[in-house]
């Protein structure tokens, strides 16, 4: 204690202090862990530091490594890896459709509801006034893709497909509804959107994802 300055916190035996921040700080489980590093890596437009991860996480070099061993478990099944350059860190290696197949099938993925509900309600929108049947489940992944591809659009994150694909896939029928769909998210939402955005959109209308 200092009549100038306050309280200064002394820490004896850091070890100690470590496992009690670990134990009441978030994430604190190995299942909050995967998920704050899954969206880390994901969102991220910079290396990440392995000393900053540890820090962010109250975590030892060890128990981050173990971590970041399920991650590239999980990230491998979608072509998608966690590579290191020396003095600068570590990124996310992979095409931006294998990140979007990995954020789809990730339970935890943080959704905005209003944002969510909105495209829905769009989606439903431009499919009544079209000549396309949909069920419940295929309806609620294509809203889910819809939600994705929005949310990394507006990360500047685009999606890459060969220019003859994306020529090719305009003489399907569903590629007017997504045209639609598309138009209409852009009105509202203000969401710039690309020709492949269009056309992964139609392959999702097709079946074809």
């Amino acid at each position: 204690l200092s009549g100038t300055f306050g309280y200064r916190l002394c820490i004896e035996e850091p070890e100690t202090f470590l496992l009690y921040l670990q134990q009441e700080n978030d994430p604190q489980d190995d299942k909050s862990r995967f998920e704050y590093l899954f969206e880390k890596f994901m969102n991220s437009q910079s290396f990440i530091k392995i000393d900053d991860l540890c820090e962010e996480l109250y975590l030892s070099r060890t128990q981050l490594k173990q971590s970041l061993k399920q991650l590239r478990s999980y990230l491998s099944d979608y072509d998608l890896m966690l590579m290191t350059k020396p003095h600068y860190g570590m990124y996310l290696e992979g095409t931006e459709l294998n990140k979007r197949r990995a954020i789809a099938h990730f339970h935890h993925y943080q959704k905005d509801l209003v944002i969510y509900q909105q495209i829905q309600n769009m989606v439903i929108s431009c499919i009544a006034n079209a000549d396309y049947v949909i069920s419940d489940d295929n309806l609620d992944n294509l809203v889910s893709h819809l939600y994705i591809a929005y949310t990394r659009v507006c990360q500047h994150k685009y999606a890459f497909i060969d220019k003859e694909w994306v020529q090719s896939i305009q003489s399907e029928k569903e590629y007017e509804l997504a045209c639609s769909i598309m138009t209409l998210m852009t009105q509202i939402l203000k969401m710039e959107y690309r020709d492949e955005e269009v056309a992964y959109l139609t392959m999702h209308l097709c079946g074809k994802n």
